[in-house]
């Protein structure tokens, strides 16, 4: 994660810290100092979805949200602005 995100000016309401927190519980590795443009090609998506276990995958930053639901399974869509509340073992 970009460092910036982690500044309190960056951190609206102290959501990304409350996030971070939340990954950290669950045993996730917060990797210091990273920031990636957000984009991937279909050779590195599909890369990462077919070795990965995952409960849902929640596309972001994408102008075709839809095009994953149809290749994926478990794909939750949500609109801008919407919130998921997303928890260890339990959906």
């Amino acid at each position: 994660m970009w460092s910036n995100y982690k500044q309190e000016e960056f951190d609206e309401n102290g959501k990304t810290r409350a996030f971070l927190t939340a990954l950290e519980k669950m045993g996730v590795a917060i990797l210091p100092d990273i920031h990636t443009s957000g984009h991937s090609d279909d050779f590195a998506r599909d890369t990462i979805l077919n070795n990965l276990q995952y409960d849902g995958i929640i596309p972001i930053h994408t102008i075709n949200k839809e095009l994953l639901k149809e290749k994926y399974d478990k794909v939750i869509l949500l609109e801008d602005n919407e919130e998921k509340e997303i928890c260890n073992g339990n959906k």
